[in-house]
């Protein structure tokens, strides 16, 4: 598990983004992208122009239907080119479209129909929760795509086998900029090396709204509506209410009962067996692989489970933590691998 950031940290970060943060709603043919690669939107006295980061830039390509490839290739050799062909397909598919903005930077360029539900607005809610639970925060992080906190309950373990203690938890997850749900997700958190594993999604919460009819004159900072502020606060009430359904003995026995199985599922052929996971998961490459097998050797438990903890073990390799936490669900992946894939080799 990456350690990210203490508490402290983390709400002072999400304090400062959220002084810093607006959404616009704009017709696209209000919007304008300049030979610098920058983004100005009309907002009829003034306009606004704007940095955006890489996540924005290919949110604008997707939304124009540019193939990425190409559009980073004008991006970085032919700006005045890439101005042309973005301004072109403003006027020619013209949508309202939301842009977020932190300060002088568009982060995200969605849909007018994207509902947010800010980060600070997530801690704010479910945090008193785990705190009121007895969880303790053993990783948290703002990437550029993702908020992640990581909480185990020390109150309630069980052991996989002799010695090999495991503790529940669970993983909230929320991106601001387009990239995926809110999410409450399990955690199973291993006390022999710290590793953590997630599993399913208990609370998952699209980000999407009414959207906004007709064409928007001039690009306008968008606020909360009573309704929606309404709507924020029942789901929340929802969320909080979830929680202890995460942290049920029950639910935690039965992750407990699928480890023990595959703690019971030996590996013959470790070498073989990592090969065959690379295969079935898509998102591994050969140089996961051989990261994998080193770890598998180093635990020494030539068991499923010994392998799904060769995978989340990758997660302290990990500076990106976006990617740490990939690893730390794929190793649930393992953990649900029908047996059969292991006996075949």
């Amino acid at each position: 598990m990456n350690k990210g950031i203490n508490l402290v940290s983390l709400a002072q970060q999400l304090q400062s983004d959220a002084a810093i943060a607006k959404d616009f709603v704009g017709h696209t043919s209000k919007m304008r992208m300049t030979p610098a690669g920058d983004l100005t939107l009309d907002q009829g006295s003034s306009a606004l122009s704007l940095h955006l980061t890489g996540i924005a830039h290919r949110q604008v390509a997707d939304r124009m239907g540019i193939p990425y490839k190409y559009y980073d290739r004008m991006r970085s050799d032919a700006s005045d080119l890439l101005a042309t062909n973005v301004n072109r397909w403003f006027d020619q598919t013209p949508a309202n479209r939301m842009v977020r903005t932190h300060g002088n930077t568009a982060r995200a360029f969605l849909s007018d129909s994207y509902r947010p539900l800010d980060n600070v607005e997530v801690a704010s809610a479910i945090l008193p929760k785990l705190i009121e639970s007895g969880l303790e925060v053993v990783s948290s992080q703002i990437t550029d795509r993702r908020l992640y906190i990581q909480a185990r309950n020390p109150k309630m373990e069980g052991e996989v086998k002799q010695g090999d203690v495991i503790q529940s938890g669970l993983v909230i997850s929320n991106s601001e900029v387009g990239h995926g749900s809110l999410a409450i997700s399990e955690l199973d958190f291993r006390l022999i090396c710290t590793n953590g594993m997630i599993g399913q999604d208990v609370v998952r919460q699209v980000h999407a709204g009414g959207g906004r009819k007709g064409n928007v004159s001039f690009a306008a900072e968008v606020f909360k509506t009573e309704t929606r502020q309404a709507a924020d606060r029942a789901f929340w009430m929802e969320a909080r209410d979830a929680v202890d359904d995460i942290l049920s003995r029950d639910r935690f026995d039965r992750r407990l009962d699928a480890m023990k199985r595959v703690a019971g599922i030996e590996i013959t052929k470790p070498q073989k067996a990592v090969e065959k996971v690379v295969e079935l998961i898509p998102s591994l490459t050969q140089g996961d692989g051989e990261s994998i097998l080193d770890h598998l050797a180093k635990g020494g438990d030539m068991s499923q489970w010994g392998l799904a903890n060769a995978v989340t073990a990758m997660a302290h390799d990990e500076s990106d933590y976006d990617r740490s936490v990939d690893f730390e669900r794929l190793g649930t992946t393992v953990v649900q691998l029908p047996s059969r894939v292991f006996a075949e080799l």
